[in-house]
């Protein structure tokens, strides 16, 4: 279908990336996380959530 109408398909995401980020923020980032009772997978993610959102409005 993509060929048909000339366009690009789009991408396929696994979900899942590696940021490199300073060891001050990585810190206080583990440190909120581990506040929260959170993973500090789930506590990036609900973060990049929150900035997406506000970022769309």
């Amino acid at each position: 279908m993509c060929n048909l109408n000339g366009k690009e398909p789009e991408k396929m995401y696994k979900g899942s990336f590696n940021v490199r980020i300073t060891p001050e923020l990585h810190k206080q980032a583990a440190q909120r996380a581990l506040i929260e009772a959170k993973s500090l997978n789930q506590y990036v993610e609900e973060a990049i959530e929150k900035y997406s959102a506000k970022e769309q409005k």
